[in-house]
């Protein structure tokens, strides 16, 4: 998942239920959705093609039930956009919405396990300002925070213990591929080659790991292994100072161009700690290592949502997480064909890879074609993979058993229990 939502519900998820993807582009009705309710307790979904991560995919909470009565009565237009319009059958319901301020949630008493159920109400506050979030932690009005590196010694120093989780996310660097500059292969390898991973992890953020992929580490494989450690690295073009004024020359020379200097770029980014510090980190290694021009620029998560979404950017600091535990999560977004966006990465050997990948039900042979697709896009540098991100928080001393995860939900509070 990126920063934000998908503008319409993320029905691409649903594509691989047959005839959803048709259903979505108004080709076919949607009475003809592979979906068939065999009683009240048993659904049976008819798949467009074999799909081996089915079970990790109806996980998402896009095809949690819906309640067609609910809908009917409050519109369907209206469904999930204010207390007064939401349902749940879940361990906890929405009782009140204030937009970009606070949710209340409280206890479910019709849920099923509502027994084992410890907590009766967890509010969810809006607070976009790291800094905002640690005060409200260390003054009791806060029980569970994240935070970036910056914020480690204050929580501390309070006495609170300080944990960290793989949260499944690859921070990457996003091109926009109609820059005069970026257009180029050369200087987007030139870019990754000229980037030191290892000390952005360790010197600036002292969380996470050094991508040597796309995929995070941890994502299913085969079942037996991790997609990580059947695949291994499949970053082309690591950390090498040389390699990268080579690769910048020849793109220099490319576009007809000499002084490096000529090169302008600018990092769009959001203004969180940790982006604010990595952002100013390779600018610093890009001006250092190839001699170009590099000018940062963070806005809040709307602003840059927008501008992304308009291509108003060069190049972009970005990340994905896990939705569903399998790497087509993660490359799916990168299928797409010649009539696509040119800022957009289009390459048909990628598509080629991953049609078959996803075509496939060895799960051997699918790993091995994910692994030549995931290389395809990284030798291309349609992006440039930066760390697989770790995520610092604390918990109040007065809760027990809060669990992270790195697939949705991150945050689970089911077990947890208020001392």
């Amino acid at each position: 998942m990126l920063e934000g939502t998908a503008e319409i519900g993320f029905p691409d998820f649903l594509y691989e239920i047959k005839n959803a993807r048709e259903i979505y582009t108004k080709e076919k009705n949607v009475s003809e959705l592979g979906v068939i309710a065999v009683d009240e307790k048993t659904l049976v979904f008819e798949l467009a093609y074999p799909v081996t991560y089915f079970p990790y995919l109806i996980t998402h909470p896009m095809h949690f039930g819906y309640d067609r009565e609910f809908s009917q009565k409050v519109g369907v237009e209206n469904v999930g956009t204010e207390a007064q319009y939401s349902i749940s059958n879940g361990p906890f319901y929405i009782d009140s919405w204030e937009h970009d301020n606070l949710l209340i949630f409280k206890k479910n008493p019709y849920y099923w396990n509502k027994d084992n159920i410890k907590i009766d109400q967890v509010n969810v506050y809006v607070i976009p300002n790291q800094a905002t979030q640690v005060n409200l932690f260390l003054n009791g009005e806060l029980d569970v925070v994240d935070f970036a590196y910056q914020r480690l010694s204050a929580i501390e120093s309070a006495g609170f213990k300080t944990q960290t989780y793989n949260n499944g996310r690859t921070a990457y660097l996003n091109y926009n591929l109609t820059n005069e500059f970026l257009k180029n292969k050369y200087i987007r390898q030139a870019i990754s080659s000229a980037i030191d991973r290892d000390g952005i992890v360790n010197g600036v953020l002292h969380v996470g790991t050094p991508a040597d992929g796309f995929i995070p580490v941890g994502l299913a494989g085969d079942g037996k292994a991790t997609f990580r450690e059947i695949v291994g690295s499949d970053l082309e073009y690591s950390f090498n100072v040389d390699k990268a004024k080579e690769l910048l020359n020849k793109g220099l020379a490319e576009l007809g161009l000499k002084d490096p200097s000529d090169v302008k770029i600018t990092i769009l980014a959001t203004n969180t700690d940790e982006f604010i510090a990595v952002s100013g980190a390779i600018q610093q290694l890009l001006q250092d290592n190839l001699g170009i021009k590099v000018e940062v620029e963070t806005t809040d998560s709307s602003a840059f949502r927008t501008r992304r979404n308009a291509f108003e950017y060069d190049l972009t600091l970005q990340s994905w997480g896990a939705d569903w535990d399998d790497a087509t999560n993660f490359l799916g977004g990168y299928e797409r064909n010649a009539s696509a966006n040119p800022a957009l990465f289009i390459n048909e050997q990628f598509n080629e890879a991953y049609h078959s990948a996803t075509y496939s039900t060895d799960l051997t042979e699918r790993i091995r074609l994910l692994g030549k697709a995931e290389a395809i896009l990284l030798e291309e540098e349609g992006i440039t993979p930066l760390y697989y991100t770790g995520q610092y928080y604390a918990v109040s001393n007065r809760l027990d058993k809060v669990l992270r995860r790195a697939v949705v939900p991150y945050l689970d509070l089911y077990f947890t229990d208020v001392k």
